[in-house]
């Protein structure tokens, strides 16, 4: 299938965590339908990049989901990050967390050896925009990450970034740039490990994606035992998997995933973390009620309702 090329390439995936406020009340209008690069690693030309809708045609026929249930679990995250529904593209800050700028859709960041990624592929079609000027400094602090293996802080020689950051969103296909990174390093693997599993609801899928951005996977290294998959495995080890008890399931890997983020292995994150509990919390109300299930309109929890 058309996303397997792309899952060829060994990639690293990063820890990303934001900090939100989940308001008291929200309407949601849902009908419109965090990579580490290894020495060495060849990413495909933008040429080869098909269309994010074809993306979603595909993936939905392969993990049964339709292209509006997946337009809802990434409009669930990105609330739960930016507290819109609306993907925030010309989102960006230095949050002071190890990692440089955080920036994009979900949070792409500058040390982390993702956030270069997009630009260089942006970069490859439209060499002459202001955003491409940056990247030979932001490859030398990719590189002293792929040196290091650790997230690199360093933002020197890129303050002015953030405007370029910016102004270079408005531009469709550096969105379109996002949205096929977002696809190939996130959301196609948390649904094939949601599928290796054997999770069959839409909710149980959609906090696999949303756990995915947040935690990544074991090929962090250092930040191994925060994964998605230290996390598959911890859960299992206190209920065992099975397709008949598997929104209980979820529940205790929601539990799991809470525990993680008040007291992370990677401690450098801990604080960051702790004030993203409430995230995991509003997925336990999802899946607690039958109505949420199948992320069908309206979505209800405690005192928020997603409706057209």
């Amino acid at each position: 299938m058309v996303y397997k090329k792309f899952l060829k390439i060994k990639i690293f995936y990063k820890l990303l965590f934001v900090f939100f406020t989940f308001p008291m009340a929200a309407v949601f209008s849902l009908t419109d339908p965090e990579c580490l690069p290894i020495p060495g690693l060849t990413i495909p030309k933008v040429s080869q990049i098909q269309k994010v809708s074809e993306h979603l045609s595909d993936q939905s026929n392969s993990f049964g989901l339709s292209k509006v249930q997946i337009l809802r679990m990434q409009q669930l995250t990105s609330y739960f990050e930016n507290s819109k529904i609306n993907f925030q593209y010309d989102y960006i800050e230095n949050l002071d967390d190890g990692r440089g700028f955080t920036a994009g859709r979900v949070g792409f960041c500058s040390g982390t050896g993702d956030l270069i990624l997009v630009v260089e592929s942006y970069c490859e079609e439209k060499s002459l925009e202001q955003i491409c000027s940056f990247l030979p400094r932001l490859r030398e602090i990719n590189l002293r990450f792929i040196q290091t293996r650790n997230p690199n802080p360093d933002v020197s020689g890129i303050e002015n970034f953030e405007i370029v950051w910016r102004k270079t969103s408005a531009d469709p296909y550096f969105r379109k740039i996002q949205d096929d990174f977002v696809n190939r390093l996130y959301l196609v693997p948390a649904l094939q490990k949601a599928e290796t599993l054997g999770l069959n609801t839409p909710i149980g899928k959609a906090i696999f994606f949303d756990t995915f951005i947040q935690h990544g996977d074991e090929s962090h290294g250092e930040s191994a035992e925060d994964s998605i998959s230290a996390l598959i495995k911890r859960t299992n080890d206190k209920m065992k998997f099975t397709p008949q008890n598997e929104v209980e399931w979820i529940k205790v890997f929601l539990e799991t995933r809470r525990t993680t983020l008040l007291d992370p292995h990677n401690k450098n994150t801990k604080e960051e973390w702790k004030e993203s509990v409430s995230r995991v919390d509003k997925f336990y109300e999802l899946i607690s009620s039958s109505e949420n299930i199948n992320l069908t309109i309206p979505i209800k929890m405690a005192r928020n309702l997603l409706t057209d």
